[in-house]
């Protein structure tokens, strides 16, 4: 019985793919670098800086002095980001009909494929790309943990999570 509408989720699932998904960024918690630019202090450890220059390094600086590209922490935090597929609401009457949604005032719902649902717990925010949201570059932290929703009859299963703008 399943099979008779294998066709018809394919194209659902293509539809969705091809033209109502945004990209939104993920960005997750950041991770100490070792810094290019100075040598590491062989007694402190990797992460503390000797205050000598690492050859090709990107800011020269004087031997004793501190590092200018790592402020003499030997390392820098670097904050990874990953651009994930999805769809983005505001309102919560387009999902009325199928749950008793209620995202609050300021706060986005993102449905997406139950793939990314690890990477979504990940993330430490997430910013929609839009032509607003590209102007203001606002963060939006997850609220709560995201539920599944969609046809369970559908091979591609979809999740919903809710997103509360940083304030």
């Amino acid at each position: 019985m399943v099979k008779k509408f294998d066709s018809y989720f394919q194209d659902f699932n293509n539809t969705v793919s091809d033209h109502l998904e945004t990209k939104v960024q993920l960005v997750y918690p950041e991770i100490k670098q070792e810094c290019p630019n100075c040598v590491p202090d062989a007694f402190l450890g990797a992460y503390k800086s000797s205050g000598k220059y690492k050859q090709g390094g990107p800011a020269p600086f004087e031997s004793g002095m501190p590092c200018p590209y790592c402020n003499a922490e030997g390392y820098k935090l670097i904050e990874k980001t990953e651009n994930i597929p999805g769809r983005i609401y505001t309102s919560e009457q387009v999902y009325k009909k199928f749950k008793n949604m209620n995202i609050p005032n300021g706060s986005l719902l993102l449905v997406c494929r139950i793939n990314f649902f690890s990477k979504i717990v990940q993330a430490k925010y997430m910013t929609p790309f839009s032509e607003i949201y590209n102007q203001t570059s606002e963060r939006y932290m997850l609220d709560g943990q995201p539920e599944d929703i969609g046809f369970a009859i559908n091979p591609v299963k979809y999740i919903t999570s809710i997103w509360t703008k940083n304030r």
